[in-house]
């Protein structure tokens, strides 16, 4: 219970969930949706605006919606006869049943062209300034002076492909948060453990075709995906990121700087992906440490 009211927070989890509904609106940005008081009150356009009321104004709004929808659907006594949700007249007044299946307006109405075209364009909007924003901020980030002094790269290439999934692949279950950040840092710490070891041998140097090379670069990557399976924290950008350490020069001579740098970026772009995810219309994160079925609208 929140204020006397039932837990919007999945009840399964509802000693870990129930600070959500507290923290609402803010919560929003980590993914958090509140249920309407009935499924039918989603269907209402304002359903999208009211999230960012607070509960008592949200409840109000909602429950507005829903009568409304009962009235417009026939679903309270009209002319002697109740309909049900179905459309199928249930009651009379002689206690007889009639006209049985759905009205024209009861069939959920199916997005037009112009409507998908939209939503498409929307979408393609919302990961164009994910992309642009997160990336930029992400190598401005490469000016730390720890990373200038060691000579880095203003942003990792793995970093690539850690946009596309953030802003363009966010419901994934491998772009949840910790797959981010402890699939990358994880993934980082193991790519430079890898190298090191290598490079006590006479015959290996990091960047070079030929030799032992091709081993580090199985190595690192094969281990760094077997930890990560077996942490559940399987993220595809960590893979690059072990590889990098010991397929790069200048990402090698960094050292175990690397991890901070790949534990830095990483929490730029998932802290603007909880930003622009979370603003037009999309929800992210689905799950953060643990599964929980939080409502989706």
């Amino acid at each position: 219970m929140v204020g006397g009211e039932p837990s919007h927070a999945d009840p399964a989890h509802s000693t870990k969930d129930s600070w959500l509904d507290r923290g609402w609106p803010l919560t929003r940005f980590l993914g958090y949706r509140p249920p309407p008081p009935h499924p039918h009150a989603a269907k209402n356009v304002a359903s999208h605006a009211d999230h960012f009321l607070p509960a008592p104004m949200r409840e109000k709004r909602r429950a507005r919606a829903q009568e409304k929808y009962e009235r417009e659907h026939g679903m309270a006594e009209e002319g002697g006869m109740r309909r049900s949700e179905s459309g199928t007249v249930v009651g009379s007044p002689d206690g007889s049943a009639a006209e049985k299946g759905k009205g024209q307006g009861d069939e959920q109405k199916q997005p037009s062209f112009g409507e998908k075209v939209r939503t498409k364009l929307w979408n393609m909007l919302l990961t164009l300034f994910g992309c642009f924003f997160g990336i930029a901020f992400g190598a401005l980030g490469g000016r730390a002076p720890y990373i200038r002094r060691h000579n880095g790269p203003i942003i990792p290439a793995a970093f690539g492909a850690e946009a596309v999934l953030l802003y363009a692949a966010h419901s994934s279950p491998l772009t949840q948060p910790r797959n981010v950040i402890f699939g990358n840092t994880i993934s980082a710490i193991l790519g430079v453990c890898v190298a090191k070891l290598f490079l006590l041998h006479p015959g290996f140097k990091v960047g070079d075709a030929f030799g032992i090379n091709w081993a580090a670069c199985a190595i690192s990557l094969a281990l760094s995906l077997g930890v990560m399976q077996l942490f559940e924290i399987t993220h595809p950008p960590g893979g690059a990121t072990a590889l990098l350490a010991v397929s790069v020069p200048q990402v090698s001579n960094m050292g175990w700087w690397y991890v901070p740098q790949i534990l830095q970026t990483s929490l730029i772009l998932l802290g603007w992906a909880m930003i622009m995810n979370n603003l037009g219309g999309r929800r992210y994160p689905n799950e953060w440490w643990w599964k929980s079925k939080w409502v989706v609208i």
